[in-house]
């Protein structure tokens, strides 16, 4: 159910997703501190707060990562997924304007990627995007060109210039470019 709704999410049908989580929740509601289903249900209550974001429900958002980063963090078995939930926790603090929270989330998130992955990998390219996010908002415009443009490459070199996947690296160049007046 929860891969469904994530679908859904891609589909843009968000009303047919939250009835999927909700539904996926409620089953995995009593096996969640089975050691088999605490993943499952971490990544139910995180596909939730990605559905909670796209809708604006940003307390509720950052309430479900904070819950999922809590079970990680007390699960017995290794959850892969730490690092993912600190990508979107960043995430929607930026929306909500936090921005000096997310910048030392962003700060661990980077070197945990970099020492597990490599500086290389494509597990950096969200987080980088993110920073300079930040660095835009505050007026850093040399610093956000340079991690834009970090982000840009590590997308081109794994997917192409003309890949779709390349787009967020390549919308936040282009907002720093308009904001410098570099049409």
């Amino acid at each position: 159910l929860t891969q469904i709704a994530q679908l859904e999410i891609k589909l843009g049908n968000y009303d047919k997703a939250g009835k999927n989580i909700d539904d996926a929740i409620k089953v995995l509601e009593d096996k969640r501190k089975d050691d088999l289903h605490v993943a499952k249900y971490i990544h139910a209550i995180e596909t939730q707060a990605r559905l909670y974001g796209i809708k604006g429900m940003f307390d509720e958002a950052e309430a479900n990562l904070k819950e999922s980063k809590r079970r990680i963090k007390k699960a017995d078995v290794l959850i892969e997924d730490e690092l993912s939930t600190a990508a979107e926790l960043s995430t929607v603090l930026i929306q909500l304007g936090k921005y000096s929270d997310t910048d030392r989330l962003l700060t661990e998130l980077i070197s945990q990627n970099e020492a597990l992955f490599g500086t290389t990998s494509i597990r950096l390219i969200e987080p980088l995007v993110n920073r300079a996010k930040i660095q835009l908002a505050r007026g850093e415009y040399t610093e956000a060109e340079k991690t834009a443009q970090r982000a840009n490459q590590l997308a081109v070199k794994t997917y192409t210039e003309n890949s779709t996947k390349t787009a967020l690296t390549q919308r936040i160049l282009s907002d720093i470019y308009y904001t410098l007046g570099d049409y």
